[in-house]
């Protein structure tokens, strides 16, 4: 009898053990966040000498904004942006946005790489790392960031409706709240980056949206180039 009590003991140990360890890594362990990345073949948009362009005039305070793809390395495109920014509120926001480098009215992006497939785009380095565009998606798709946040498909296009470059295309349009901490002693305001793309021409736009209500939005002009 005494070692049928000792045995039910023990065994009463055990199993207490056992419940308090599974409660234990449930509630310590933190959740981990899977970040996708785009596959695909390379895209025209990533080769060495593709480029971008934003017309001078089509922003208020902004010239000309143009960059070039000079590195293509197992996929992933540097490209050298530069432009001119005389609006004084502007160039604080660039200025405290990471991947800008501020000389004066002259904005720089020296570090800012990208994917460029025939998937989509993914922002490897000065945009916040992560998927930024994948033309087969559906609306409520979600990509998660290197920072925390959470990139949304909130319209794909079914019929040629969004203005661009003298015609009417189809886009998709991905939205970014500005949520993380890191992006709170950045973003300088900015509440919202959205993302326009089409699955011919690329990244056709890209808008800001300030905690005002107001918002600034990049035409975006991209030109791929041979290999």
């Amino acid at each position: 009898m005494k070692k049928f009590r000792l045995l039910l003991f023990i065994s009463s140990l055990l199993f207490t053990n056992l419940l308090l360890n599974s409660c234990s890594k449930d509630d310590d362990d933190p959740e981990v966040t899977t970040i996708e990345h785009i596959s695909g073949t390379q895209s025209s948009y990533g080769n060495v000498g593709a480029s971008a362009y934003v017309a001078a005039g089509a922003v208020e305070g902004v010239g000309a904004i143009s960059g070039t793809v000079t590195e293509n390395v197992n996929g992933v495109s540097t490209i050298n942006l530069s432009g001119t920014v005389t609006d004084e509120f502007l160039l604080t926001l660039v200025a405290n946005v990471g991947g800008f480098t501020v000389d004066g009215n002259l904005v720089t992006t020296p570090t800012l790489k990208i994917k460029a497939t025939s998937e989509g785009f993914e922002s490897i380095q000065g945009f916040d790392p992560g998927i930024l565009i994948k033309f087969d998606c559906a609306e409520g798709d979600t990509y998660h960031t290197s920072w925390g946040n959470v990139r949304t498909v909130t319209h794909k296009s079914t019929t040629d409706d969004y203005p661009w470059n003298g015609m009417n295309i189809k886009v998709i349009k991905v939205e970014e709240p500005k949520t993380s901490n890191k992006d709170a002693k950045t973003s300088s305001g900015v509440t919202k980056i959205i993302y326009y793309a089409n699955h011919n021409w690329g990244i056709v736009g890209v808008e800001f949206v300030f905690a005002t209500g107001s918002s600034i939005k990049f035409p975006v002009r991209l030109t791929g180039a041979k290999k």
